[in-house]
């Protein structure tokens, strides 16, 4: 469990049922671009970049090190 939200509810009375007051916990979605990938080489948490090959195909890069990541 990575981004944990709290959501404060209210009592609610509801033709149903009634929905429990207090605080609720959840995971929250977080976005593509927080999350930072492991180099395999370097074993540490990393940004990546992109480099084109002479074939034309685009090619993950470590940040750090340098290497190709796949």
């Amino acid at each position: 469990r990575v981004n944990i939200a709290k959501k404060h509810q209210r009592p609610v009375q509801a033709g149903r049922g009634q929905v429990q007051p207090g605080r609720i916990e959840f995971e929250a979605p977080i976005h593509l671009s927080n999350v930072m990938l492991v180099c395999p080489q370097c074993e540490e948490a990393t940004r990546i970049g992109f480099r084109i090959t002479e074939d034309g195909l685009k090619i993950r890069v470590c940040r750090k090190c340098g290497k190709d990541i796949d």
